[in-house]
């Protein structure tokens, strides 16, 4: 059964993306930092439903993506806010 993404599950996996984008990060190398982090499928049910994210697993997710720690702030501040 195919959940629906909450408005934090799209907005974090936005900003992901937009962050790789603009930091030209492969798709190989993103996923090679999901593998670093858990399993693709872990980190989809996770984009699926942030609200059950453990902030842990935010911050490995920042840090394999090697995201700035003034990023990782903003990320998660307007996370937080949603």
């Amino acid at each position: 059964m195919k959940r629906n993404k909450t408005k934090k599950g799209i907005f974090l996996e936005a900003e992901l993306s937009k962050y790789m984008i603009m930091q030209r990060i492969t798709s190989k190398e993103a996923l090679r930092a999901y593998t670093t982090v858990g399993s693709s499928t872990t980190m989809l049910k996770y984009f699926a439903d942030p609200e059950r994210i453990p902030l842990g697993t935010i911050k490995e997710m920042f840090s394999a993506l090697k995201i700035p720690q003034d990023e990782q702030i903003k990320i998660v501040s307007t996370l937080i806010e949603k």
